[in-house]
């Protein structure tokens, strides 16, 4: 299916979350928060919808990911070691014993948020080569996890930032990336076949295990 429509039935899927939200109002649970983080999260669901498609090199999501999330990488790691200046303070002066320690917390911030977005650059790539197309990133247990790291990256940078609700925002956006993401299943009349697809692939992945390691010992 072509990417286009993949995103138009994303839109259709995120309003899945917006419902959800509502429901969750009845719980007691802040609507003015729920409602604005439903809405705001709707680039999540379209992530969501675009990430299975990351095993074909030739995809526009495999052509936009790799910038985009290497640049919410270095983003994301300099809130979080910003949040925690105090830390790197320290080590820095335990390291460097000078008035210069806090400067250099500050520079190492930096430095290493670059450092991360460089090795996802070049290391993501190797990965995502390496998979079969509708492999890996079309499995549902692939879309739960990320969007468990998405949740706790979330929770972790809102908590940085001394955002309100961290927890509840970033359910919000973390479970709109999974609607996103069985959308495209869904999409690809994959979502009904889970169950004997996830089996077959991992019978397949054991089988070819196995054959190499009697391969190996012989």
């Amino acid at each position: 299916m072509r990417y286009e429509k993949h995103m138009r039935i994303g839109v259709a899927a995120h309003a899945v979350a917006v419902v959800l939200c509502g429901l969750s109002t009845q719980l007691g649970l802040p609507p003015v928060i729920l409602f604005g983080a439903a809405g705001g999260s709707l680039p999540a669901t379209l992530a969501g919808t675009a990430v299975p498609d990351l095993d074909e090199p030739n995809s526009k999501p495999y052509r936009y990911f790799l910038p985009a999330v290497t640049w919410l990488v270095i983003g994301a790691s300099f809130v979080v070691l910003h949040a925690n200046l105090r830390h790197l303070v320290t080590l820095t002066d335990n390291l460097v014993s000078s008035p210069l320690a806090g400067p250099l917390a500050g520079e190492a911030a930096v430095v290493l948020s670059l450092l991360q977005g460089c090795g996802t650059y070049l290391l993501l790539p190797e990965f995502l080569q390496k998979m079969d197309h509708r492999g890996l990133c079309h499995q549902i247990p692939t879309g739960v996890v990320v969007s468990i790291g998405l949740y706790s990256a979330g929770v972790t940078l809102l908590a940085a930032a001394r955002a309100p609700y961290p927890l509840l925002v970033s359910g919000v956006f973390a479970g709109s990336f999974l609607i996103g993401f069985c959308s495209h299943l869904y999409a690809d009349d994959l979502l009904r076949e889970r169950r004997v697809y996830i089996g077959q692939s991992l019978d397949k992945a054991l089988d070819e295990y196995i054959h190499r390691a009697l391969s190996s010992s012989g």
